[in-house]
């Protein structure tokens, strides 16, 4: 075991520079990064945005999204999968958000052009 209290200098410079560097991780990014996407949580509800950030933690996956909306309820849509192949013929849909931080994410769906072009311009 090293005594920290016998370092050089160049020792303790080269420590400093590892730990500074953050921790690069063993995993390839979501394919869903960068991607507009309906978000389904298990507490949170339904949103759509595109996707920054996915990162699973003990308390489950959480989604970074930006660009995002709430969709509160729908019409023209089975389910959260039709959303995001199809986009909504009405529903509620709350004003768009810089950023949001979706935990207890359980599905994560990429939009088609088509659902995304109607999911960003619906009013």
């Amino acid at each position: 075991m090293i005594d920290i209290n016998e370092l050089t200098i160049g020792q303790a410079r080269e420590l400093a520079k590892m730990l500074s560097q953050p921790e690069q991780s063993k995993y390839s990014p979501h394919p869903s990064v960068g991607r507009y996407c309906v978000i389904r949580s298990h507490a949170a509800g339904v949103h759509v945005g595109t996707v920054a950030e996915v990162t699973d933690s003990a308390s489950g996956r959480e989604v970074r999204l930006h660009g995002t909306r709430r969709i509160w309820s729908w019409q023209g849509a089975l389910s959260c999968t039709e959303i995001s192949v199809s986009g909504v013929t009405g529903g509620k849909l709350s004003v768009q958000a810089e950023i949001n931080f979706v935990n207890q994410v359980i599905e994560v769906l990429p939009c088609s052009k088509e659902a995304e072009e109607c999911l960003k311009k619906f009013k």
